[in-house]
């Protein structure tokens, strides 16, 4: 009745969400893709407390599911405010936003250095353009002109015509990238961490909502292959009988399979199924 009347309900597939409880009851840290799993199934289990809310309207018990589900919209905003894309955002953190501001102007001072050098001397590179080797931001040098640009051969190529030099004008720029990519990636962890112990306090409320969506998946499974193979419910009595009218095999095509009716009880104290092989009778 609930899905005739509001639809399909917001389920969906709880994936790897134990294994990453596992992790977060262990005290460690969540990567970002792993809370934008557990942001995914809070708002799943907000989307369903809504559905069931709406369904409250067909009187059915089980619309009151809905009352269990611990919404938890603080943890929800602060996963969406500090990772997007299956990264920590810039704005996570003030400390963060300054971090890579600095490193944004860091490396742009060093590209247009190296443009620079590129522009003055064509002839002494084998390519004109900066290229990045081992996280270094290097020149590629023809072997015959390598004692020209001063600086720190990072890589060789396979041919060894070309070798790429770290020119020593940038030498302290990079240097200074490198200290920022170590605080970068400090702060990173330390709001993994931080959102990771959010999630370990708020274990007690997913677990009874994993519980609640484990249990509403089952019933809306059952309900939509009742309603896909057009099924009714069978009622149960303590009266000797069976009554079964125009009944069809749920493994066989409805359109093509004959109906049965069947009956034992009261004057009917047995039935006798005959026919010829593939004639049906144990389907019946």
């Amino acid at each position: 009745r609930i899905i005739e009347q509001a639809g399909t309900p917001p389920l969906t597939a709880m994936t790897d969400i134990n294994k990453l409880i596992d992790v977060a009851e262990a005290g460690d840290m969540l990567l970002p893709e792993q809370l934008e799993k557990f942001m995914s199934f809070i708002g799943t289990c907000k989307r369903l407390k809504q559905y069931l809310k709406r369904a409250e309207s067909t009187g059915t018990e089980i619309a009151l599911y809905g009352c269990s589900i611990i919404e938890l919209p603080e943890l929800y905003c602060e996963i969406d405010r500090c990772i997007r894309n299956g990264r920590v955002d810039d704005r996570a953190s003030n400390t963060l936003y300054d971090i890579r501001r600095k490193m944004e102007n860091t490396t742009e001072q060093i590209k247009v250095k190296l443009n620079s050098i590129l522009s003055r001397n064509k002839v002494w590179f084998s390519d004109n353009y900066v290229s990045m080797r081992g996280n270094h931001y290097t020149l590629p040098v023809k072997r015959e002109y390598k004692n020209n640009v001063p600086g720190s051969v990072i890589e060789i190529s396979n041919t060894g015509g070309t070798c790429f030099i770290e020119p020593s004008s940038v030498s302290r720029l990079q240097q200074d990238l490198g200290t920022l990519e170590v605080e970068e990636d400090s702060e990173i962890r330390k709001i993994l961490y931080t959102i990771s112990a959010q999630i370990n306090d708020a274990l007690p409320d997913i677990y009874r909502n994993i519980e609640a969506m484990e249990t509403l998946d089952f019933l809306f499974a059952k309900a939509k292959l009742s309603i896909d193979m057009k099924a009714s419910p069978v009622v149960v009595t303590t009266e000797r009988k069976i009554t079964i009218c125009n009944a069809i095999h749920p493994l066989l095509d409805m359109k093509t399979a004959v109906p049965l009716n069947f009956e034992l009880g009261g004057k009917t104290r047995g039935v006798v199924i005959t026919g010829p092989n593939t004639g049906g009778k144990t389907v019946a």
